[in-house]
């Protein structure tokens, strides 16, 4: 117990402990757009205190075009969005979204973020979708021998 019989209480005292990196590790990223059920999502799973989404990697960004938004407390701290430069999403010939510019701006804004560049892998992930940063882990560890390695998730035809 408490010696001097002082009240507890729950005031931040410093920045947070950084949690130990897990190898693989792993840089994860979302793009969302502002004020849309993909920020709403987010900012759920940075309440989970790095248990679900993309804050269950070793390090993560949240993307979005449309200005700059605090997403909440995550594992290291506060995480705001960062800015990449927006494109016209149209269709395309097989009738799905035309986001090629897009996301080629993203992979840019990635780059230029840098935090990939620490981490043995670079995961893009939908902000609906599920992932769990250790069970990705024990997927990718026989593949993870330093070289670059592209692992497609799809089968269309129109990859660019």
């Amino acid at each position: 117990g408490d010696s001097r019989l002082a009240p507890w209480h729950c005031d931040q005292l410093g920045p947070r402990t950084p949690r130990k990196w897990i190898s693989p590790t792993l840089y994860c990223f979302s793009v969302i757009r502002l004020n849309s059920e993909e920020e709403r999502i987010l900012k759920a799973q940075v309440r989970t205190d790095g248990g679900a989404g993309i804050f269950s990697c070793d390090q993560s960004d949240v993307f979005a075009a449309d200005g700059r938004a605090f997403i909440g407390d995550g594992p290291e701290g506060p995480v705001w969005t960062e800015h990449f430069t927006n494109a016209v999403v149209t269709r395309s010939v097989d009738n799905t979204a035309g986001n090629t510019m897009l996301f080629r701006n993203v992979w840019k804004a990635v780059h230029t973020v840098g935090r990939w560049n620490f981490t043995d892998w670079t995961i893009k992930v939908d902000p609906d979708a599920v992932i769990f940063g250790d069970r990705l882990r024990e997927h990718l560890k026989d593949h993870s021998n330093g070289q670059p390695l592209f692992v497609e998730n799809c089968q269309s035809g129109s990859l660019v």
